[in-house]
């Protein structure tokens, strides 16, 4: 499973004859700043100014697992000994942040770190180096904030290409945006997907022990209330396959269980309710094999921290309301009220039982990461989360007042699932959105 990689080199460069004790401490003082904003920063506390030495420092960087590197220039620097660095770690985002003039005993002062940043762009530009760059003195909370958001985007790429995301099944119900091309996926995005089919997790439900079923009992009974019409015979039922599933999932990071037909028919059990406890243990889970939707949920998750979930968009009105509604997945965490477990909604289709309890309010962003014929598109924004009912009596569901129009919103369209999340992580989305879009390994 994927660790956390939220890791970013520092490297502090200069020219021997500029080096002072001013520029010292800034430099120490840059990094202060970034770990007090929660960014966990790799620097031995030195300013490099020859060709080799920059060069095997950077190198050695990598050994702690970076996802991205920034370049300081405390002082004037000459490019030659920034591109021996450049060079080492070229395939992950970097970014250059340069200090302008500042306050120093009473006077304005300048490291020349401001031209090295000027000067740098424009070297990279002209070798076509996706780079970030920012400016801004140490203390200057914007400049801060706007590094941390970058770091946490390179953040979730690196992570992203170590993530395992298990599938039971494959294509449900015949949509095709659910469908995905493998190898793209892999090289793009970087997800591995490893596939099983429906009868594994069926005969693992078959050797779960009484005690197992025990223990997973007391585990749903602390989230939520069973309805006195759920059978012993269908609750247990569900248990074995959340037992199963979550000895199948250990070393994954998202799965997503294709129920329609071979679980929700054939088997007489919708996988809701396991999946729903197994998204609150910290793994990212869906359904309808929509390999898309979960790449895009575990793309939130890694990006905020937050318990992602994802919704059919059933409605969205003339208003800008969209109401995002899953048939019966809901993370007990992610509710309002009483969490019911109650019988599927008759008629529907499906056989088991379901979570029967609506989302919780709050600011709320969503995501699709839309497969094309040779890459991928990001759809996102962010909205208000509004008091709702229960979708036709049953079904949970969130209405989400959009920042945009409805018209727009129904223009980007490409499938009906959408994860999202608590918060307002449209900042982290669109630097990430930059990284795969220019960084030059795609």
């Amino acid at each position: 499973m994927v660790g956390d990689f939220m890791k970013t080199g520092f490297i502090a460069v200069g020219h021997r004859d500029y080096i002072s004790v001013m520029a010292l401490e800034k430099t120490k003082e840059a990094v202060s700043r970034l770990e007090d904003a929660g960014v966990e920063i790799v620097f031995d506390g030195a300013i490099y100014t020859d060709i080799k030495a920059a060069s095997t420092t950077a190198a050695t960087m990598l050994c702690e697992q970076i996802s991205s590197i920034i370049i300081f220039p405390s002082t004037w620097v000459e490019c030659p000994v920034v591109m021996a660095a450049v060079t080492e770690f070229e395939h992950i985002p970097f970014a250059i942040w340069g200090m302008g003039m500042f306050d120093y005993d009473g006077k304005k002062e300048s490291t020349g770190s401001f031209v090295s940043m000027a000067m740098l762009s424009g070297a990279f530009k002209k070798m076509d180096y996706f780079h970030e760059v920012f400016s801004g003195n140490t203390d200057n909370m914007d400049t801060i904030n706007k590094i941390k958001t970058f770091t946490k985007a390179a953040s979730t790429r690196y992570a992203l290409k170590r993530s395992l995301i298990g599938l039971v099944g494959y294509s449900s119900m015949g949509i095709y945006t659910g469908m995905f091309d493998a190898p793209m996926l892999r090289r793009k995005l970087g997800p591995e997907v490893i596939q099983t089919d429906s009868y594994t997790i069926i005969n693992m439900m078959g050797k779960v022990t009484a005690t197992e079923l025990r223990e997973a009992k007391s585990e749903l009974l602390d989230k939520a209330l069973v309805e006195d019409e759920v059978q012993n015979e269908s609750l247990e039922k569900s248990l074995r396959m959340y037992c199963a599933l979550k000895k199948w999932s250990n070393e994954f990071d998202a799965i997503n269980v294709k129920c329609q037909y071979e679980f929700s028919k054939t088997l007489g059990m919708t996988a809701c309710v396991p999946l729903s406890l197994l998204a609150g243990s910290g793994l990212v889970t869906s359904c309808e094999g929509d390999i898309p939707c979960t790449v895009s949920m575990l793309a939130l998750k890694l990006l905020s921290g937050e318990i992602p979930a994802y919704g059919d968009a059933l409605n969205v009105s003339s208003e800008g309301i969209v109401k995002f509604s899953p048939c019966g997945i809901i993370p007990y965490e992610l509710g309002t009220g009483k969490r019911y477990v109650r019988n599927f909604m008759p008629d529907y289709g499906f056989s088991g039982i379901q979570n029967s309890f609506p989302f919780k309010e709050g600011t709320v962003t969503y995501l699709r990461i839309a497969e094309d014929m040779d890459g991928y598109h990001f759809i996102y924004g962010k909205g208000e989360g509004l008091k709702t009912e229960l979708r036709q009596g049953y079904m949970p569901a969130l209405d989400v007042r959009l920042e945009e129009s409805s018209e727009e919103f129904i223009k980007k369209f490409h499938g009906q699932h959408y994860a999202f999340v608590y918060g307002d992580y449209t900042a982290e989305l669109a630097a990430f959105e930059k990284i795969y879009q220019e960084h030059d390994w795609k």
